[in-house]
C-alpha cells in the first residue's frame, strides 16, 4: 500500500496549479484536517417572507469542536468562547439584504479575481448577483490593486485609498476582497521565486513542496492587518474573512481582541497569518511584549483601518501611529482607510498612514444625509441635575405610550458616554421601571465595555430579538457603529457624545433601512450648550423643554385612557404556550407617581458612587472639551452641580487629588493662550467629603462651596509634581473617561497611571475621610 505522502504527492501532482495556495492545499487537505465550520442554508429565496439572516449566521461551529479551526499543519488555532459564539449566533452586523444593489452583476469580476472568492461570493455563502454602490468603485480596481509592491513599482495607479462610506454599505466586502486577492498574489509571487531558485541548483520541485513553501511563508510572515476599533465590529468583519474564504482551504483568520485571553490568542498565531482582524489595545501589546508577533508584522502588506473616524474619536491617533512603526513604511505597504466622514482628524491621520500618492473615494452622495433627515431630532436642556432621571423616565414613557397607541412595541437605546454613567442609570431604571407604561413588562439591558465579550454578545442578541412592549438598551458607545438593532423606535443621548460624529452615529441606531420611523432625544445641561450652538447648527435639533414632553405623556395619558378599553391595556409578553398577557391597567395613577419614584431611586445610591460616577464623567469632558467647545471651568463646576443635585448631596461629589491636578493644568494652560479662567480656586480641594451616604461624614462642611467653583485646601506647587499621564480609551470599548498605562483594565473609567512605591495601586484617590487613599474608582466594586 503506497504510503500516506505518496498519495498526497500524486494528488497534488493532478491538481491545477494556476493558483499555487488554493488548488495544492485543497489536494493536501485531509478529513481530519478540513475546516472545523460547516455551512448551512443561507438565503431562503422560495420564502419571500423569511426574516433576514447576517453573515454570522452561515457558520455554524461543530459540536465536536467549537471554538477550533485547524490549518494546514497539524497546530490548530483557537477561538475563544466569545468569537465562536459571534461565529453561529447572530452577532451585531448589518443585513446585507438591506444594501441596495448597483447594476453591474458580480460576473463582471470573472478573471479579476481567484475563482474560489467568486463562487463564495455568488455561490456559496453569499448567494450575491450584484455590486453595491461601493464595492462597484473600488473591485473593479482588481487584479492592479492587489499587486505586489514590486509589481506596481513603475505603475502610476494609485494603491493607497481613502474611502469614504457609510456602515451598512457592503463596504467590509469592498475592502476585504482586495485583502484577500492580495495575500493569494504575494504568496503566489514568493512560491514562483522559490520555486526558480530551487530550480536554477537543479532541485527538482513537486507540488508538495510548492505547498510546504507555501504555507511556510504564509505561518511566518503577516498578510493583511485590518484593526477595528469595537470587538463586536472586529468579530463581524473576521466572520465576513472566513466566510469569503470558505473555498480557499488552509487560509488563516487571526482574531486579535482585547478582553480575551492572551495565551490563546498567541497559540492561534502559530497558525498562518492571513488576514489578522485585531483591536488597537491588544495589537499593541503583543507588538510591544510578544517578537513572534513584531516579527511576523514587519512583512504587512496590506493595512486597513476601518471606522477610522470612530477610532480617532475613541482616542486612538496614538495608537494607530505605534501600530504603524511596527509595520513596513508606507511607500513599501499598502494603505485602506474606511470612515463614514473625513474629518480633520480623519485628514490627519490619512497624511500619517497613506502615501502621497493615494486614490480618494466618495461613496456618499451630497444629497444623502449623514444625520438621517427624516428622523425627527429634538433637545432638552435640564433645569438642574434633580431632573435627569425624571425627564428621562418621562421620555421613555413618552415612546412607550406612543406606540402603545400606534399598535407597535417600543425599542429604544440610550446612550451614555462612559461606563460609570451606564451602570448607575442602568441600576436607577431598574429600580424605576414599575412607574413606566410597561411596568414590569419592561426590560433594560446594559451594555458597556467593563462586560466580557461573551456577555455583549448574548445582551446584544437578547435586544435584537426582545419582542416584549418595552425595551431598553443602555450602552455605551460600544453600540453606536455597526450594530443593526432592528425595530429601534427612539435613540436617547444622555449628555454630550465624542463628537458630532458620535451623534450622527448614535442617531442612525433608529430609522434603519427603509424605515422612517424612529425619533432621537439629546438631553443636556446649561452648560453644554456650547456644542449645539457651535457644532451642530446644521443638524436642526428641535427644543423641548421638562415642561413639554411632562404636558405630552400626561395628555397621551388620559387619551389612551378616554379610548377603547383595549387601548387601556398595556402590551404582554407572549408567553411560552404562545399567547399574550396583558395587564389591564390606565397609566394616569402610575404617572403621578413617576416624581417619587426617580426619588427614591436616587437616594438609594450611595454617595461613593455617586462620586465615582462624577470622576468618569468628568475625565471624559476633559479630553472632549475644546472639540465639544466647551469651557474647562464650566464643565467641572457644572458636573459638581448636576450630581450633587441629582443625588441630593449636601455638596457635590468629592475629586481626587489627580484630577484636581489635572484640572489646574488645564487652566494654566488655557490661561497662557490667552484664556482667561473663572475658576482661580483650582488646584485646591476639600480634605474631606460629606456626600451623604458615607456615613462617616455628617455634618462635615461641602466639599465644594454651596454653588460655588473652588476646592478648599491646599494642593501644593505643581512645579514639585510630575502630573499623572492619562489615556482616554479603554481597550475594545468607546467608552469616554481616562484610564491608566496597564492595558488590562479594560474599563472606560477614570484612573491613574501607576506609581512607584504605590504596591502596584493606582494613583493617589482622595477620599471622603480626611486623607488620601490609594483606592482609584476602578477598585470598588460596581453593580451589574
Amino acid at each position: 500500500m503506497a504510503s500516506t505522502s505518496t498519495v498526497l504527492a500524486r494528488l497534488a501532482q493532478n491538481a491545477s496549479t494556476s493558483f499555487v495556495g488554493s488548488s495544492v492545499l485543497s489536494s493536501l487537505r485531509t478529513p481530519s484536517l478540513r475546516r472545523s465550520f460547516v455551512y448551512i442554508a443561507q438565503k431562503r429565496n422560495g420564502f419571500p417572507h423569511a426574516r433576514q439572516l447576517f453573515p454570522s449566521e452561515l457558520l455554524l461551529p461543530r459540536v465536536s469542536s467549537l471554538g477550533r479551526v485547524n490549518n494546514f499543519s497539524t497546530s490548530s488555532s483557537y477561538y475563544s468562547p466569545a468569537v465562536a459564539e459571534a461565529l453561529s449566533e447572530e452577532a451585531d452586523v448589518e443585513p446585507s439584504e438591506t444594501i441596495p444593489d448597483s447594476s453591474v452583476p458580480f460576473s463582471e469580476l470573472e478573471g479579476k479575481i481567484h475563482p474560489n472568492t467568486l463562487k463564495a461570493i455568488t455561490v456559496r455563502p453569499f448567494k450575491h448577483t450584484h455590486l453595491s454602490p461601493v464595492q462597484e468603485q473600488i473591485l473593479p480596481l482588481l487584479p492592479e490593486l492587489a499587486l505586489t509592491t514590486e509589481e506596481a513599482a513603475g505603475s502610476k495607479t494609485a494603491r493607497d485609498l481613502l474611502v469614504k462610506a457609510k456602515t451598512g454599505t457592503g463596504k467590509t466586502m469592498a475592502f476585504l476582497v482586495p485583502a484577500i486577492e492580495s495575500r493569494l498574489n504575494a504568496i503566489k509571487k514568493h512560491v514562483e521565486a522559490k520555486v526558480e531558485e530551487m530550480t536554477s541548483q537543479g532541485i527538482t520541485v513537486t507540488a508538495t513542496d510548492k505547498a510546504r513553501l507555501e504555507h511556510n511563508y504564509a505561518v511566518e510572515n503577516a498578510g493583511v492587518l485590518i484593526i477595528s476599533p469595537t470587538r463586536e465590529l472586529a468579530t463581524q468583519i473576521a466572520v465576513e474573512a472566513m466566510n469569503l474564504t470558505t473555498h480557499h482551504r488552509g487560509f488563516g483568520v487571526q482574531v486579535i481582541l482585547g478582553g480575551e485571553s492572551r495565551g490563546r490568542q498567541l497559540r492561534q498565531w502559530r497558525g498562518r497569518k492571513d488576514i489578522i482582524v485585531a483591536t488597537p489595545g491588544r495589537v499593541i501589546d503583543l507588538l510591544e511584549s510578544e517578537e513572534s508577533v513584531s516579527q511576523a508584522m514587519k512583512s504587512t502588506k496590506l493595512l486597513v483601518l476601518d471606522e477610522a473616524d470612530t477610532l480617532l474619536d475613541m482616542g486612538f491617533q496614538p495608537d494607530i501611529v505605534r501600530i504603524s512603526s511596527y509595520l513596513p513604511k508606507t511607500s513599501e505597504r499598502q494603505t485602506f482607510l474606511f470612515s463614514a466622514t473625513v474629518s480633520r482628524k480623519v485628514e490627519e491621520i490619512a497624511r500619517v498612514t497613506l502615501s502621497s500618492k493615494y486614490r480618494y473615494i466618495n461613496c456618499v452622495s451630497s444629497d444623502d444625509s449623514p444625520v438621517h433627515a427624516h428622523i425627527p431630532q429634538y433637545h432638552t436642556v435640564l433645569p438642574s441635575g434633580e431632573h435627569a432621571l425624571p425627564h428621562l423616565l418621562r421620555v421613555i414613557a413618552h415612546d412607550q405610550l406612543t406606540k402603545q397607541k400606534e399598535g407597535t412595541k417600543s425599542k429604544i437605546i440610550i446612550f451614555f458616554s462612559t461606563t460609570k454613567m451606564v451602570q448607575i442609570f442602568s441600576e436607577l431604571l431598574r429600580m424605576s421601571a414599575i412607574s413606566l407604561p410597561c411596568g414590569r413588562q419592561t426590560t433594560i439591558y446594559e451594555m458597556h465595555s467593563k462586560k466580557d465579550m461573551d456577555r455583549r454578545i448574548s445582551t446584544s442578541r437578547n435586544f435584537r430579538q426582545d419582542d416584549g412592549p418595552g425595551s431598553i438598551l443602555v450602552t455605551s458607545d460600544v453600540s453606536a457603529r455597526g450594530v443593526d438593532y432592528p425595530g429601534v423606535t427612539r435613540v436617547v443621548q444622555m449628555g454630550l457624545p465624542a463628537s458630532k460624529e458620535m451623534y450622527i452615529h448614535r442617531v442612525g441606531r433608529t430609522g434603519r433601512g427603509n424605515s422612517k420611523e424612529g425619533r432621537g432625544d439629546l438631553v443636556i445641561s446649561p452648560w453644554e450648550m456650547g456644542f449645539l450652538q457651535s457644532r451642530m447648527k446644521d443638524v436642526g435639533l428641535v427644543p423641548v423643554t421638562v415642561d413639554g414632553i411632562k404636558g405630552e405623556v400626561e395628555e397621551l395619558a388620559k387619551e389612551l385612557a378616554d379610548s377603547t378599553p383595549a387601548a387601556k391595556l398595556i402590551p404582554g409578553r407572549t408567553s411560552s404556550l404562545g399567547h399574550r398577557m396583558p395587564t389591564a391597567r390606565s397609566y394616569l395613577p402610575t404617572f403621578s407617581t413617576l416624581d417619587s419614584a426617580a426619588g427614591a431611586a436616587t437616594s438609594s445610591i450611595g454617595g461613593q458612587e455617586y462620586s465615582e460616577t462624577y470622576m468618569s464623567q468628568l475625565g471624559f469632558y476633559l479630553g472632549h472639551t475644546e472639540e465639544l467647545g466647551l469651557r474647562l471651568n464650566e464643565v467641572a463646576d457644572g458636573l459638581g452641580r448636576y450630581f450633587q443635585q441629582m443625588g441630593a448631596l449636601e455638596g457635590p461629589p468629592a475629586m481626587s487629588r489627580a484630577m484636581a491636578e489635572r484640572l489646574q493644568m488645564g487652566s494654566a494652560k488655557r490661561q497662557r493662550g490667552g484664556q482667561r479662567s473663572k475658576n482661580p480656586a483650582w488646584g485646591t480641594f476639600a480634605t474631606g467629603s460629606n456626600n451623604r451616604g458615607l456615613g462617616r461624614n455628617e455634618g462635615r462642611r461641602s466639599s465644594w462651596e454651596s454653588g460655588g467653583s473652588g476646592f478648599r485646601g491646599e494642593v501644593g506647587s505643581q512645579r514639585d509634581r510630575q502630573p499623572p499621564r492619562f489615556r482616554e480609551r479603554s481597550e475594545g470599548g468607546s467608552d469616554g473617561g481616562y484610564r491608566g498605562s496597564s492595558r488590562g483594565s479594560g474599563s472606560g473609567d477614570w484612573a491613574t497611571e501607576k506609581r512607584s512605591g504605590s504596591s502596584g495601586r493606582s494613583g493617589p484617590h482622595w477620599s471622603g475621610r480626611g486623607h488620601v487613599s490609594s483606592r482609584s474608582p476602578r477598585d470598588f466594586k460596581s453593580r451589574d
